[in-house]
């Protein structure tokens, strides 16, 4: 998983998006999963902004890391 890494790269042009946990088959989103996504990023030190960014997106949609936004410090730099 990206968002573990010690060290995250992105290169430039790239697009780095999350979107809420669902289910693959009735596209519903499924919150006791994204509430163990929410946990295990705050086991890897992410406050909850971050974990609120990388989950809050529909499954249809991405909540992109946009270049120079404190997310996008926060993702890459490690600034958690």
């Amino acid at each position: 998983m990206w968002l573990a890494g010690v060290k995250r790269y992105m290169a430039r042009g790239a697009q780095i998006g999350f979107h809420a946990a669902y289910n693959k088959d009735t596209k519903q989103e499924i919150g006791q999963a994204n509430a163990v996504i929410g946990g295990y990023m705050a086991r890897l030190g992410y406050d909850y902004p971050t974990i609120i960014f990388a989950t809050k997106a529909s499954p249809q949609r991405l909540q992109l890391c946009l270049p120079l936004s404190p997310l996008h410090r926060s993702l890459l730099q490690g600034t958690r």
